[in-house]
């Protein structure tokens, strides 16, 4: 008779093929602003920004494009600034829980 082995199976490395999830993004109209989470063991966490133009093709079919016209300017500035806000928001609250973490350590109670 074959024994059960009591271990708990393994879990699956990710698929090369499995998609990074953006960090935030900020959508006005057909302008998108997507904000990406990288890490490096040496140099850290940074992130980066890239902006797209949503538009349909002539068969109806939604594409994406990182070109803009004239009037669609004054969007991406603000895309961009909303990125910008959330990426300087997430640094600070890092930033501070950091400091929390660091002021307790020299309480001796």
């Amino acid at each position: 008779m074959a024994q059960k082995s009591n271990t708990q199976p393994q879990p699956k490395p990710k698929a090369d093929t499995e998609r990074q999830k953006p960090a935030f993004e900020f959508r006005l109209g057909r302008i998108r602003a997507t904000v990406w989470e990288n890490h490096h063991e040496k140099t850290g966490r940074w992130f980066s920004v890239s902006v797209t133009r949503t538009y349909k093709d002539g068969d109806g079919k939604w594409q994406n494009a990182t070109t803009f016209g004239r009037d669609d300017l004054l969007v991406v500035a603000e895309v961009v600034r909303q990125a910008r806000l959330w990426i300087g928001q997430t640094e600070r609250n890092e930033s501070r829980a950091d400091d929390d973490a660091d002021a307790g350590a020299d309480v001796p109670f």
